[in-house]
């Protein structure tokens, strides 16, 4: 895990966003919330989820795409990467 390009590198970036998205869901128990990111965070959460390597993650990924997640706990249910 090397910083290439930026000022975070991806382990500092998946820490960041996980504790936003923790934040965002424990901020509206209950409910169902939309979180507007970039893909490349996005691919490391799901890898984390899911034990699969961040970059296919990213590559499969279409514009746009929705990735649904289970709340409170964050358990990946589906990716949705081709809206027509």
């Amino acid at each position: 895990d090397q910083l290439v390009f930026g000022e975070e590198t991806a382990s500092l970036a998946l820490r960041r966003f996980t504790a936003s998205v923790q934040g965002v869901v424990a901020r509206f128990p209950g409910e169902s919330v939309v979180i507007v990111s970039h893909g490349t965070v996005i691919s490391l959460l799901i890898s984390e989820l899911t034990d699969q390597e961040a970059y296919p993650v990213w590559s499969s990924l279409g514009l746009p795409s929705i990735v649904v997640l289970s709340s409170p706990v964050l358990d990946f249910i589906e990716t949705i990467s081709h809206i027509e």
